[in-house]
């Protein structure tokens, strides 16, 4: 009786929903393994999506092919296909002892970070996520042409496996177990789903099959419907990477501002197979939070949270509205194979667009403004009106909507503030520098990263976070006053525009660590700290994994001061900041008056009670130095935790005089490579 009809529809359910479970609970361990690797940027999560949806492409297209021929082939090569991924897989485990990629193979890539990030994914998980992406659509067909039923609902439960899977991520699993814990559960997890569907594929084999495969191919599809299945699938893919890339830009790339999104995504997927999503006012409402979220483009930091309501209620709406067109144009079964790899191909263009085209082609975050544009003009060009009005004067209306969105978005992509030096784009963001008569700065995303005064007088003053009551200015000027006769040597981790060597002196030696090739370019042509000081060296590379290599090396820092101040916009990669990242400053250190000083001013995150919990383990003194309303010229609010060894060194008279900073009464967890959590140092509050 099992394997009649409700049993059967039972074991398929539930294969499909693993395997689903499966293929998104990998993403935000694998893409937040692989950030160390690439300075915490926000581009490893986009590019992972690419990969994500490319390879559920490359899945999809393996059921095409395989459907299309007699069951029993269908069979052997699918039982061939679990055979080989669970190989692989052990293979993986025994050769590199994890399915993550290697620490050492990964190293540092500053000139191809997208591919290697491809490339990385593909050598590590490829395997894997690729025997998961074919589950679902295989299944589904499997199911429709054995029971003859309608399969489309087994989609919206592959999107609720899905969806629980990501919510349990920042909820339930990295709160609570370290990434080691998360990668052994979910290999042990996969190779149970491998007997599963292995028993699935058994039990089909011995079914008596009338059907002879699909054989059906593209001739028996209108272009025109391909055309807009691939495009109303494109659109919310491209919509999901341009706003996940937004936030995460500038929050923290992290899985918990992953998910978020990500999770709306799956939502409408889930909405739309089940047949809601198909009133006549859902353009209504995409046009509300398009102009919703136009109100908030560009962004202002000062109203984060309104800002990101509006962007996920555009993705959502837009989803439910592109993913319920495509449930109404969905086709009989023996087509479900060609739909679903349309659908993914859709998803894999949309975000291939989005993640490597547009940072190849603009120099700011035009995407995301991009996709609102076209969400407002699908919208207004298929907006219902009553009949009464005549098919004249609906499509006048329509055209009309169409004509002023475009016109909108036209003006605004061409909006450039007159101030602009330059800007430019790459994996690791965007950088532009801006003149506005009395200073020169760099700006990453919304952040500034430093800025020098035209008034030759004040050219060499350090400014913004670095004033000489700051925590980093207040370091420097303590080990100069303790070295005044043989010079510092100071390390820095984020170059911005060099600010710190302003302080530098004869013997004094800088060395900055900068993962983005272009700031060394720009420090040096548009700003003259760095010619300032004559010894200054400047290493690209992830300054973290350049500090590990130097020390295996036998070439240990031997700094009086270490910084870390590494931003992206205004984020701060969290590999920076964990208990392994500060145990190498120490060993950087040449002193135990020696000082490490991390930049922690932000908009969203408390950091010091993290540095404060990783200075008692490590046995260090630590001091938190905020600074606000300055009278320094040029003077920005910061805040830095400075640690040392020695306690006596924040008794000196250069630490006089600090602002008190109100320590939290619960102590915050400890950070370390294999468990960091958002949840106790977010602060997204609109007062903040």
């Amino acid at each position: 009786m099992f394997w009649q009809l409700n049993g059967k529809y039972f074991i398929y359910a539930t294969t499909i929903f693993f395997s689903a479970f499966l293929l998104f609970a990998i993403q935000p361990m694998v893409g937040k393994y692989l950030l160390p690797f690439f300075g915490g940027s926000s581009s490893v999560w986009a590019t992972s999506l690419l990969f994500f949806t490319g390879m559920l492409f490359a899945g999809y297209v393996y059921v095409f092919l395989v459907t299309s021929l007699k069951p029993s082939w269908q069979v052997r090569i699918h039982a061939a296909l679990l055979a080989l991924a669970a190989l692989a897989t052990l293979a993986t485990l025994l050769v590199w002892g994890s399915i993550y990629p290697p620490y050492d193979w990964a190293g540092i890539s500053t000139t191809l970070p997208a591919l290697t990030v491809l490339v990385a994914l593909t050598l590590s998980i490829g395997a894997s996520y690729f025997l998961l992406s074919t589950t679902g659509p295989l299944l589904q067909y499997w199911y429709g042409t054995e029971s003859h039923n309608e399969p489309y609902k087994l989609y919206a439960l592959s999107n609720a496996g899905s969806l629980l899977s990501l919510a349990s991520y920042p909820f339930l699993i990295e709160p609570f177990t370290s990434l080691p814990v998360q990668e052994m559960v979910w290999v042990s997890l996969f190779f149970v789903y491998v007997c599963i569907a292995a028993t699935i594929v058994f039990l089909y084999s011995r079914l008596p099959h009338a059907h002879t495969g699909t054989g059906t191919g593209y001739g028996t599809l209108a272009r025109r419907t391909a055309f807009i299945w691939i495009a109303l699938a494109a659109l919310p893919s491209f919509l999901l990477v341009a706003t996940t890339t937004v936030i995460t830009q500038l929050v923290a790339p992290v899985p918990l501002l992953w998910i978020a999104p990500l999770s709306l995504f799956l939502i409408t997927f889930i909405l739309a197979f089940r047949g809601i999503g198909q009133s006549t006012l859902l353009p209504v409402f995409v046009l509300i939070a398009a102009g919703y979220a136009y109100r908030y483009t560009p962004g202002n930091p000062h109203e984060l949270p309104s800002q990101i309501l509006a962007y996920l209620a555009l993705l959502f709406c837009t989803g439910l509205f592109c993913h319920a067109r495509l449930f109404a144009l969905r086709p009989a079964t023996a087509k479900l194979p060609l739909f679903y790899l349309l659908l993914a191909l859709g998803g894999m263009v949309g975000a291939f667009l989005a993640s490597i085209i547009s940072p190849l082609v603009f120099n700011d975050f035009s995407e995301f403004p991009i996709g609102l544009s076209l969400a407002a003009a699908l919208a207004g060009g298929l907006l219902s009106f009553p009949r009464v009005m005549g098919s004249q004067a609906t499509l006048f209306i329509r055209v009309l909507l169409v004509t002023i969105v475009l016109a909108l978005s036209t003006a605004f992509l061409h909006t450039m503030s007159d101030s602009t030096v330059m800007a430019s784009r790459n994996f690791y963001g965007t950088v532009k520098v801006v003149f506005t008569g009395d200073a020169t700065t760099l700006m990453h995303g919304t952040t500034p990263h430093g800025l020098q005064p035209t008034n030759p007088e004040w050219s060499l003053l350090p400014t913004t976070y670095y004033v000489s009551k700051s925590g980093v200015g207040r370091a420097v000027l303590y080990e100069q006053e303790l070295r005044s006769k043989i010079g510092i040597q100071v390390g820095v981790i984020g170059l911005g525009t060099g600010t710190l060597a302003g302080y530098c002196r004869t013997n004094d030696k800088y060395v900055f660590y900068e993962i983005d090739p272009r700031i060394a370019d720009i420090a040096r042509t548009h700003f003259s700290y760095l010619e300032h000081c004559e010894s200054a060296d400047v290493r690209v590379g992830d300054g973290r994994l350049l500090l590990e290599n130097e020390l295996h090396s036998g070439r240990a820092g031997q700094y009086d001061l270490l910084v870390a101040d590494a931003f992206t916009d205004d984020s701060i990669p969290a590999h920076l900041l964990t208990l392994q990242a500060v145990e190498l400053y120490k060993k950087h250190l040449r002193s135990p008056q020696s000082i490490i000083a991390i930049h922690t001013s932000n908009r969203y995150l408390e950091l010091p009670p993290v540095l404060l919990r990783i200075a008692n383990e490590l046995g260090m003194s630590a001091e938190v130095v905020v600074l606000t309303g300055s009278a320094e010229p040029f003077a920005k609010n910061s805040e830095w935790v400075l640690l040392a060894e020695d306690p006596t060194v924040f008794d000196a008279r250069e630490f006089k005089n600090i602002a008190s900073w109100e320590s939290p009464e619960k102590e915050a967890p400890l950070w370390t490579d294999n468990f960091t959590s958002l949840f106790t140092v977010i602060n997204i509050s609109p007062w903040r």
